[in-house]
């Protein structure tokens, strides 16, 4: 029998948590489904962990070299023959009546599932949802959803938008639109790929009891020093004026891609300029931090987006940064990073 449902999961030097992973999906009560393992170019035992799983007749395992996540998930969808695409990470879970949860309530016409998370770590365990007006998914909240993606400040949650993982994709829409991951980026492959999504879906769904388990790593990416933020960073924004472009959006979403771009701004000068793993003297981070606002696509933002934009701590950056004073920026970091406990 064809399976239904196709769940994809990357896998890069899982090893810790692969197995935890691939268990919660083989012991799914809902047994009409693929497993598919991409291994990409993991030099660790996940490979070996892969094989033990492959005399389930439902699990497929390739192998790739390693050429990113992206790439991982496009040839999960190439490989996939399920009428739904589901995407896990290697470290997450999910729950055991996930599937079942999607035969039982999917409703017709249907080319998004949206389900809820329990976000985990060390420290705490919360549970996301969508707000009871999001969970009726038109064309119109749709729109609102790729808002969400470019201007995280609207929504804090931005998970439930913006990842793909919590979700389920029509196979014929990712194919008829040729939708896939931009191969390259280092991040926020999820969120371009999403923009796509939303902008040819017709209807979505929210399923209660569709519960993904999002493992956070005990040091954030989102704090740790990151010496090519700059050059990652304006990959997706260009990423994201590609699409705009495409479908003539460049006027209606101008200023969520402006507040994408002082978000940018504000992420260079957290992860590099001014963190305390920056090697360079300060001298050197003052001029990166000068040389970048001068550039026109960083001006504008600088010109046009106000601080009440944003919350405190970042509307209070966002002032000193429009005022220019990098000592005072840097003062802000320090103590941001002190509250932070880094």
């Amino acid at each position: 029998m064809k399976p239904f449902i196709s769940i994809i999961v990357p896998v890069y030097n899982a090893e810790k948590s692969l197995k935890r992973c691939v268990k919660s999906l083989i012991n799914q009560t809902y047994s009409n489904i693929e497993i598919i393992l991409i291994n990409d170019g993991s030099h660790d035992s996940s490979n070996n962990i892969c094989k033990t799983f492959v005399n389930d007749k439902r699990v497929k395992y390739f192998e790739q070299q390693n050429c990113g996540v992206s790439s991982a998930r496009n040839l999960g969808i190439d490989k996939a023959i399920g009428e739904w695409i589901v995407f896990v990470d290697s470290d997450d879970t999910i729950d055991g009546r996930y599937c079942q949860r999607i035969i039982e309530n999917i409703q017709e016409n249907t080319d998004v599932l949206f389900g809820d998370f329990y976000k985990i770590s060390k420290r705490a365990t919360k549970f996301i949802t969508l707000n009871e007006k999001e969970k009726n998914v038109n064309k119109s909240q749709f729109s609102n959803f790729q808002k969400w993606i470019l201007n995280q400040y609207y929504y804090k949650e931005d998970y439930a938008i913006s990842t793909v993982w919590g979700k389920a994709y029509k196979k014929k829409i990712l194919d008829e639109f040729n939708i896939r991951f931009p191969e390259g980026l280092v991040m926020g492959e999820d969120k371009i790929f999403n923009l796509y999504v939303y902008q040819n879906a017709t209807k979505g769904q929210y399923i209660s009891g569709l519960t993904y388990n999002y493992y956070c790593d005990s040091i954030s990416a989102s704090s740790r020093y990151r010496i090519e933020i700059v050059e990652n960073y304006e990959d997706l924004l260009l990423q994201i004026k590609l699409f705009l472009k495409k479908y003539n959006l460049e006027q209606e979403f101008s200023e969520e891609y402006r507040v994408r771009i002082a978000m940018a701004l504000m992420y260079y000068i957290l992860l590099d300029y001014c963190h305390k793993d920056n090697p360079k003297t300060y001298e050197k981070r003052k001029n990166d931090f000068f040389q970048i606002i001068e550039k026109p696509l960083y001006k504008n933002a600088i010109e046009n987006i106000s601080s009440n934009t944003f919350p405190i701590r970042q509307r209070v950056l966002w002032k000193t940064i429009k005022i220019k004073n990098f000592r005072l920026i840097q003062a802000l970091c320090y103590l941001n990073q002190k509250l932070n406990g880094r």
